[in-house]
């Protein structure tokens, strides 16, 4: 699996399911949101910043529902 593919996995993984409690989940979620910091950041200094600023945009997008 490529790093592109990774940083894609990774933010897939940054969707809430509204049924669940307000708290469940809570550390899985905030692990995963560290881990497309670590794996973006990799991206960047390999030089394919254009592809990891697509996928944070949608984890932005993604961050900003589940805290709504």
């Amino acid at each position: 699996m490529s790093k592109k593919t990774d940083l894609g996995v990774l933010v897939d993984g940054l969707r809430r399911d509204r049924r669940r409690g307000p708290h469940a989940g809570h550390r899985a979620y905030a692990d995963t949101a560290w881990s497309v910091h670590g794996a973006a950041e990799e991206m960047v200094e390999r030089g394919e910043a254009g592809e990891a600023v697509r996928q944070l945009r949608k984890a932005v997008d993604r961050g900003t529902r589940a805290l709504m």
